[in-house]
């Protein structure tokens, strides 16, 4: 799902709207499982540390390119007001430099963030 401008976050009902998606999110079901398999096993030993969700309207298992970052920023966390992904629609820099490279590439429908 692309949006014509990055930052697309700012908005809490499309945060909401993925949120829904992740029940039938069938391409980013596997590195959802495994994300939430590696929390499980990790919340009794460091419960401080928060993985946020792929985003579902990402490529998914189907990505063409894997963008991996350092560490997810603030605005992954939905407890810290962020929106609970790792996604390039978040409202932060990093999420908007890494949309508008990927906008100016063409990778529109083939990244997983």
């Amino acid at each position: 799902m692309f949006l014509n401008a990055p930052r697309g976050f700012r908005d809490p009902d499309l945060i909401a709207y993925r949120m829904a998606m992740l029940a039938t999110a069938e391409r980013t079901l596997p590195p959802e499982a495994w994300t939430r398999d590696v929390e499980d096993r990790r919340r009794a030993r460091k419960p401080d540390i928060v993985l946020p969700h792929f985003d579902p309207a990402e490529a998914g298992v189907k990505a063409r390119a894997l963008l991996l970052l350092d560490a997810p920023g603030r605005k992954t966390v939905l407890e810290w007001g962020g929106s609970g992904f790792i996604s390039l629609d978040n409202e932060d820099p990093t999420a908007k430099n890494a949309w508008e490279t990927r906008n100016q590439v063409g990778l529109h429908d083939h990244v997983l963030a």
